[in-house]
């Protein structure tokens, strides 16, 4: 299991409970502990020490990506909320290509640039689909090449990307753009 821990000021101690319930897809199992949903399975349990003004948040680690995503967003909102320090220390998820480790929150953007870099390089020369943020296709053909960015929660996604239609070359370019192989030559 993964751990990452998050101190928070004396002050909070309150408002913490408040964070918790709601975020959604978490259930208060007792007076300290909630479970954070994903899909109606367990993704991680949050454990609260008012003792050491920490909260504990420990999650598995053999997720997919949407799952990381999901604890590292979550991870991020209640240190925001409670005006936290993140410690990651026990929650390393793989490493860079330089060697480095890269952990849920420290090393993120990095992280996930690397295994999106990994799995659109292979979608290269084959037909995809590519989709904006509210599922709306904007177009099909063969994928050309792809352009990387650092979302707001740290997460690295599409931005542009360059087809090959039927029409001829089409660039599109989005906050947020989805490629997906479309299984045709």
């Amino acid at each position: 299991m993964l751990k990452t821990i998050i101190q928070y000021p004396r002050d909070r101690d309150l408002h913490i409970q408040n964070v918790l319930l709601n975020i959604k897809d978490t259930i208060k199992l007792g007076e300290t502990e909630y479970l954070l949903l994903f899909n109606n399975k367990e993704l991680a349990r949050i454990s609260l020490s008012s003792l050491t003004r920490e909260i504990f948040i420990t999650f598995s680690g053999s997720f997919n990506l949407a799952q990381y995503e999901r604890i590292h967003n979550v991870i991020l909102f209640i240190s925001k909320e409670v005006d936290g320090t993140i410690d990651d220390s026990e929650s390393r998820l793989g490493y860079l290509e330089n060697g480095e480790p890269a952990y849920i929150v420290n090393k993120w953007s990095q992280w996930t640039e690397l295994l999106n870099t990994a799995k659109y390089k292979t979608l290269e020369g084959q037909m995809v689909r590519v989709m904006d943020q509210t599922c709306n296709e904007l177009g099909t053909g063969m994928l050309v090449e792809y352009k990387f960015s650092t979302s707001l929660n740290q997460t690295s996604v599409i931005t542009e990307c360059t087809l090959i239609t039927l029409l001829g070359e089409r660039h599109y370019v989005g906050e947020t753009l989805y490629i997906e192989p479309t299984g045709q030559w």
